[in-house]
């Protein structure tokens, strides 16, 4: 809890989570908390929790549900104890975030690439991707490109992200 509520407080989330238990509800292991917004707390209710009542689904936009999940996974994997033997895979790590946490992100990536075996980072945005190469050391990044070959393959290419962010930038402008 309190190493969510970091990752929290650096996308600057305007919310927390509190009050955090171990269930076992049907012998698997869960967790249960609340979301603390304006100090008021929030129960995380479920699909027969009524509409009318404040819950994690009516109460946090898209954008801050990506937060929270993306403060859960970078948590756990600070506390992963062979996390430079590991290789970290992302899929759109941003969706739906405004500029500041998109921003955010891509430091905590680089901080997470730093710490971890590997990372490696999809994404159908350029620009994101881009960001991320920018603020990485030259002698720890690689960027390729997955172009469809016919109807059935993908190739595996090297990608000259600045050329394409620069071609990009072109086209938009004309």
């Amino acid at each position: 809890q309190e190493t969510i509520n970091q990752y929290l407080d650096r996308f600057h989330a305007g919310f927390r989570i509190t009050g955090t238990k171990s269930t076992y509800i049907g012998g698997a292991p869960s967790s249960v908390y609340q979301i603390v917004i304006n100090d008021v707390p929030v129960d995380l209710g479920n699909a027969d929790s009524p509409v009318s009542e404040p819950t994690f689904r009516n109460t946090l936009s898209a954008g801050d549900r990506s937060t929270l999940a993306l403060a859960f996974f970078l948590a756990r994997l600070q506390r992963e104890a062979r996390l430079e033997q590991m290789t970290v895979i992302l899929d759109d790590p941003f969706t739906s975030l405004d500029s500041f946490r998109r921003s955010q992100t891509v430091s905590e990536l680089i901080r997470m690439g730093l710490n971890s075996g590997q990372i490696v980072i999809l994404s159908h945005d350029s620009r994101f991707l881009y960001d991320i190469w920018r603020k990485a050391a030259p002698a720890d990044r690689k960027a390729i490109w997955l172009p469809r070959v016919g109807e059935d393959n993908t190739a595996i290419r090297e990608w000259d992200i600045e050329k394409w962010v620069q071609d990009r930038y072109r086209q938009h402008i004309d």
